[in-house]
């Protein structure tokens, strides 16, 4: 049969609905062309050494010429009219449509959409470390994976195999001697020529989309994660499964950027609003809070908190308050009985928060004995006729 070039038809000046009715036509008569009534692993290996060059080079010219879009979509609309012919047995029937599935669920997104969106779409697992740990792998098969590969079709039964491990596998008996089956194996072939050479750029856009996902959740699990205990990392994980709200459930691109806080301990001082200016260390228990996080680095923002203070001895109760997180600093107020009776409101500070102001404080100390020490050597230098120091 006499080689059909479908690009050519583009070069024609017709109107657009007589144009695309040509592609379309063309690509059939192209799906078809070169099959035989030999046996496909006879026709496989006539195949590999007269046509599969040809193959590639035609499916190149013809995505040149429409454009790699047009090019994928007038080929499902051939494959589609294929897995119309009244003709196929039920089988055959089943090849082509499971052809049709893998190209709308899997190589669409590679010609018509940006990596970053397709990202955004796709819902994290349940276990954001697991995620974490394999993203990048899971991914790259999610966004790039090319099913459309027949370069090692043969299976230990020396039966052919298309999208082989997936749920619409085109298994293909070796003395099959099915028109369709071949022209869907040309017609992978040729896919794979296409969207391997012309997602090059996409790959590239691609593969950073992957690495800023992986930092992303990188960071997540450093920040995020490991401030967490077990349960409250099992809770949240149940809540990212049901929730439809991207803030506490994010995507395979995004981490949530809200953890819930439950029965969180953490270490704090405190000291009571009046009397007693000490400040005495305590631990306080987050009943339940939330915590935001920045959108890249999710590094902690802020957060709110329902907290209690456990009790020392018999003649405290317990107290209960609210804390303020900024960062890594947590502030507070809990009310407690200290004494029978006597309910007193205590200042709590995170123990971060705690060291810090003891820092500043000895170090505002330490600035005040300085300017002390000075103000005594001028006192002297003035009250005397001795010479006062330079500086």
């Amino acid at each position: 049969m006499t080689s059909i070039r479908c690009h050519r038809v583009t070069h024609e000046r017709k109107s657009r609905p007589v144009l695309t009715l040509l592609l379309l036509l063309c690509n059939t008569v192209a799906l078809t062309q070169g099959a035989s009534d030999s046996t496909f692993a006879a026709w496989h290996t006539k195949w590999l050494t007269e046509r599969q060059s040809q193959d590639g080079d035609d499916a190149l010219a013809a995505a040149k010429a429409q454009g790699i879009r047009e090019y994928f979509h007038n080929t499902r609309a051939a494959v589609a009219v294929l897995a119309g012919d009244p003709m196929l047995t039920q089988r055959e029937t089943q090849w082509a449509n499971n052809f049709l599935k893998v190209m709308d669920v899997t190589a669409v997104p590679l010609v018509t959409n940006r990596p970053d969106e397709i990202l955004a779409e796709i819902p994290p697992s349940r276990d954001p470390v697991r995620k974490a740990k394999d993203l990048s792998g899971e991914l790259r098969l999610t966004v790039t994976g090319d099913p459309f590969d027949v370069s090692n079709p043969t299976t230990m039964s020396g039966d052919f195999v298309i999208f082989q491990g997936t749920t619409n596998e085109i298994l293909i008996p070796g003395n099959s001697e099915s028109r369709a089956a071949q022209t869907l194996f040309r017609t992978a072939a040729k896919l794979h020529v296409v969207l391997r050479q012309s997602n090059l750029p996409a790959m590239v856009a691609v593969n950073e989309s992957i690495a800023r996902a992986k930092q992303r959740w990188d960071n997540f699990v450093a920040n995020a994660i490991s401030d967490q205990f077990p349960w409250e990392t099992s809770i949240n994980g149940a809540l990212a499964s049901i929730d439809k709200n991207e803030m506490f459930s994010g995507t395979l691109a995004y981490p949530p950027r809200l953890q819930l806080r439950l029965a969180h301990p953490f270490a704090a001082e405190a000291v009571a609003v009046e009397g007693e200016s000490t400040f005495v260390p305590r631990m306080v228990i987050e009943a339940i809070g939330i915590r935001r996080f920045a959108a890249e680095t999710y590094e902690p923002v802020y957060g709110f908190s329902l907290v209690a203070i456990p009790k020392l001895d018999s003649e405290e109760s317990w107290g209960y308050g609210i804390v303020y997180t900024r960062r890594v600093f947590s502030a507070g107020l809990v009310v407690q009985d200290l004494e029978q009776g006597d309910d007193t409101v205590q200042i709590v500070l995170g123990l971060k928060f705690s060291q810090l102001l003891k820092q500043k404080a000895i170090g505002l100390k330490q600035r005040l004995a300085a300017v002390k020490d000075r103000l005594e050597i001028f006192g002297h230098c003035f009250s005397n006729t001795a010479r006062c120091p330079a500086n």
